[in-house]
């Protein structure tokens, strides 16, 4: 790809379809990320099973991700669109157009059927290990309850921080989503292990794992000028990440979620694991920046200049 600057670059999204409710939220929050000058590619990808012989089937398959493919264009047509279908599992197949496109981001929506089972909520967990830039995942059970936001509709960003690279994209990602209006939330947490429950030195233990906390957000906040143009505050909490990340999201309803993946930091408080604890519970869309996207920037002749400003 030509090197570009995040200005310059106009956005570029894929989006997974399967004609379920949440692939069409998912098509919606992709339209709005792509803006009037980005483009959309959407995939509609097809699985004949296994015990499923002969040809028939294939060719209704084929024709159903066509149709379905077709109706979802044509509520495209403000926007520059590209259809792809394909044969084959769709986090692949999804990776695959992403690279061809050289895609500033994945958005599926979860837990969709769809007429031939084309994107599952496993999709989700499949992209998360082989994907090499932001998935946004839209769950279905944002549509299921009536005060949950819709995609794109407003600008409050929670993000979860570690220190971790990823966990430092995300949060650069987030600063971008606010900017020129919206408010943004990081929270970083902390715990220490369960057998210090009861313990004389439980108190001091937990002040010093909360100092270390602090720590890191002081370090972020020196370190991370961008937050000073954003209206920003730090959220530090004791307790399992993924209940965190979701209930800080639902107290200040937030219209996003953005973490990081495999994120260690100095006290592990971000794990690959939280990733998929949040895409089970969040009833808000998920974006997720997979380490490997970071390595691949920092190390490699194939960076992707920009990928962070969507």
């Amino acid at each position: 790809m030509t090197a570009q600057s995040s200005k310059d670059r106009r956005p570029v999204i894929v989006v997974g379809y399967d004609g379920s409710p949440a692939a069409r939220a998912a098509v919606d929050l992709a339209r709005e990320r792509a803006g009037s000058t980005g483009a959309v590619h959407v995939v509609h990808a097809f699985v004949v099973p296994n015990d499923v012989p002969g040809a028939a089937y294939a060719t209704f398959a084929y024709e159903d991700c066509r149709s379905a493919a077709e109706e979802v264009v044509a509520s495209l047509a403000d926007t520059g669109v590209g259809t792809h279908l394909a044969h084959g599992r769709p986090a692949t197949e999804l990776c695959r157009v992403a690279d061809e496109v050289d895609a500033d981001a994945i958005v599926i929506g979860t837990r969709g059927v769809g007429a031939v089972r084309a994107l599952l909520g496993s999709v989700a967990h499949d992209l998360l290990h082989h994907a090499r830039r932001p998935v946004t995942v839209v769950p279905a059970r944002m549509l299921e309850e009536p005060d949950a936001p819709a995609p794109g509709a407003g600008r409050t960003i929670v993000a979860g921080y570690d220190g971790s690279p990823a966990a430092r994209a995300a949060v650069e990602q987030a600063i971008e989503r606010v900017r020129g209006g919206g408010h943004l939330v990081v929270v970083h947490t902390h715990r220490i292990p369960s057998e210090y429950a009861g313990s004389p030195y439980y108190e001091q233990t937990l002040g010093e794992s909360a100092d270390r906390a602090r720590r890191t957000i002081d370090e972020l906040e020196r370190d991370c000028e961008a937050l000073a143009g954003v209206d920003y505050e730090p959220d530090l909490l004791a307790g399992d990440p993924a209940d965190a990340l979701c209930r800080v999201a639902d107290q200040r309803k937030a219209d996003e979620i953005l973490i990081g993946t495999r994120g260690v930091g100095r006290v592990r408080a971000l794990l690959g694991s939280v990733a998929h604890d949040v895409l089970h519970r969040a009833n808000r869309p998920v974006t997720v920046i997979p380490s490997r996207m970071v390595e691949q920037d920092a190390g490699t002749s194939e960076a992707r200049p920009g990928s962070l400003a969507l």
